[in-house]
């Protein structure tokens, strides 16, 4: 059985704080010890029970706690387009991964609209927020140019042998004029969109990919990375930001 690999000296170099921009070019993103608070909503623009959700998904823009301690991100899924509309944003690996809870017993059913906090359902409710208070280890993500390294050094109390990371492209601010289905004729306004969600199963603790690619045009674009024990839909921590413009 292999141990994950600590990369010490490596993870030297991410001792910067959170959502920081380097003088070269680069942007750091640093969780701190204690575990923080991953939001996921899923969605859909063709549901007409989704945009009060939404809305309290999108309050979460103006949390002083965001990107500190709160890592909101929607979910758009897929199979309510038959009713009329298409979703642009959403994919079918995004309601696979809502599948996946379903399968997982970490929901009662596949539904939208459907919040989970820290891989935990939430139903359709989002307060109060919980605060995490256990260790969980230090997430550090370098970003230079389209090149993104994600570290990770957990607490030395977690024994982990093989880990997954993950890693979203949200968009923000983002608005669609819906003109068929069930909300027709409502201007829907979205923030911390999953435009694009990829990850890497391995059995060290650092991970080397390209940055995540969209054709969606946003005012604001933002990086959230989270990594969970293999197999497991449970985020053992997370970090992440925007990024520059």
């Amino acid at each position: 059985m292999k141990v994950l690999v600590s990369l010490h000296i490596f993870m030297g170099a991410f001792l910067v704080s959170i959502a920081q921009v380097g003088l070269t070019g680069e942007t750091y993103f640093r969780s701190g010890p204690e575990q923080t608070v991953f939001i996921e909503l899923f969605t859909s623009e063709g549901c007409s029970s989704c945009p009060p959700a939404e809305r309290k998904l999108n309050a979460l823009k103006d949390n002083p706690d965001l990107w500190k301690t709160i890592f909101p991100v929607a979910f758009h899924v897929d199979y309510w387009d038959y009713l009329g509309w298409k979703d642009r944003f959403a994919k079918t690996s995004y309601a696979n991964r809502q599948r996946y809870y379903a399968q997982a017993n970490h929901v009662s059913g596949v539904y939208t609209p459907s919040f989970l906090v820290n891989g935990k359902s939430a139903g359709v409710r989002l307060s109060p927020i919980p605060r995490r208070e256990q260790k969980a280890g230090f997430l550090r993500v370098r970003v230079q140019g389209d090149q993104v390294t994600v570290a990770f050094t957990p607490d030395e109390q977690k024994k982990l042998n093989e880990i997954e990371f993950h890693l979203a492209l949200i968009g923000m601010g983002l608005e669609t004029n819906i003109t068929r289905g069930e909300n027709r004729g409502r201007l829907s306004n979205h923030e911390f969109v999953v435009l694009d969600h990829t990850k890497q199963r391995q059995q060290n603790t650092v991970w080397r990919t390209s940055l995540p690619r969209t054709t969606q045009p946003a005012d604001r674009y933002a990086l959230v990375a989270w990594v969970t024990q293999a197999g497991s839909l449970f985020p053992i921590q997370t970090t992440g930001g925007y990024l520059p413009n």
